[in-house]
């Protein structure tokens, strides 16, 4: 398993898992205590800021081509979040200081993104479907408990590799 720090945003991590393929199929790990923890623990900045956390809750979202879900977050909630079926567009953001990221994410690298808490996450659908996961480190509280930057806002100048006015998009992040 690799680790790649994104130097944008402090703690965010792009995780590249190991993949073991042959004429059955593939096999990789998904997550590993061990491999995860012995990853934060290398990393002084790391390790304090995730000190005391674990993933509690899993979480997944099936979406079918063309939706857009987000962007949403939190001030406390850490995620890792993957694709584990088709392909996804991902972008997380950090409101406290206007930085964004970008990425593809498929089932066929299975890469993973580790999201530190205060930033945002919104990701669309580019596959026919796609199935969005993620871990937690808080239970969800509900809409209340979050907070929304609109894909459109003007203070990230995000760049959209599609023209989400044409995206199936909820009521609330429109």
């Amino acid at each position: 398993m690799y680790f790649k720090s994104i130097a944008d945003i402090e703690g965010l991590t792009l995780i590249e898992p190991d993949l073991y393929k042959d004429d059955r199929g593939e096999n990789f790990e998904a997550y590993d205590t061990h491999t995860f923890k012995e990853f934060i623990n290398g990393s002084p900045t790391l390790s304090q800021q995730f000190k005391g956390k674990e993933f509690v809750l899993d979480t997944l979202s099936k979406s079918k081509q063309n939706v857009f879900r987000g962007l949403h977050g939190d001030n406390k909630t850490w995620k890792l979040i993957s694709c584990l079926y088709g392909e996804i567009y991902l972008v997380v953001a950090q409101p406290s200081t206007k930085k964004w990221v970008e990425f593809y994410l498929d089932s066929k690298t299975r890469n993973q993104v580790l999201v530190p808490a205060d930033c945002v996450n919104g990701h669309y659908c580019i596959s026919e479907e796609c199935l969005f996961s993620y871990k937690m480190t808080e239970h969800y509280g509900g809409v209340d408990s979050q907070y929304t930057v609109k894909w459109y806002d003007k203070d990230y100048n995000f760049n959209w590799p599609i023209d989400l006015n044409q995206a199936i998009i909820s009521d609330r992040d429109k």
